[in-house]
């Protein structure tokens, strides 16, 4: 009886065990090697979520949230005003397609597609580099003239200023 009670025992602390395992692992792989998740552009203007293109399951894609600022003086959503396609212009910013087709370059760690810049209603050439899991480097670049942001995942920016902060 002792006997099968050990085994049972053993058994169910090994399946725990693995359980626990598996999901750190699962966990820190999404967070730590993907570049999929909510990210905080720089200076926490807006919110963008990066995730696979629901047309190319190969590509990754970047949707605005949230904005630091989302209505305008009248209390409207803010539109996408600037955009060449004047059919496109009353289109609300928050759920608009930022980042657009990212595959990656020559190198595994380097992701190149096209960046939209709502401020201008310009399309540029861009990258994204995986600093560290919380960090992202986004590049734009229009002929020779390049802009480099960082962007931060949202969680690290809210845990730095959460409530244990000063």
């Amino acid at each position: 009886m002792w006997r099968h009670l050990s085994v049972v025992g053993l058994s169910s602390l090994l399946y725990v065990a693995l359980l626990v395992l598996g999901t750190m692992i699962i966990c820190n792989k999404g967070h730590a090697h993907e570049l999929s998740g909510e990210w905080a552009t720089q200076g926490n203007a807006a919110h963008v979520r990066v995730e696979r293109c629901a047309s190319e399951q190969d590509r990754l894609c970047g949707v605005i949230t949230w904005l630091w600022e989302p209505v305008d003086g009248q209390g409207q959503a803010i539109r996408d005003a600037k955009n060449p396609d004047p059919n496109l212009r009353q289109r609300p910013v928050i759920g608009l397609s930022l980042l657009q087709d990212f595959r990656y370059g020559s190198s595994r760690e380097l992701m190149d597609g096209h960046i939209y810049n709502p401020e201008n209603g310009r399309t540029y050439k861009a990258s994204l580099r995986l600093r560290n899991p919380d960090i992202l480097e986004v590049k734009g670049c229009m002929l020779f003239v390049c802009d480099t942001q960082i962007w931060r995942r949202v969680e690290s920016v809210c845990t730095a200023i959460g409530p244990d902060s000063p």
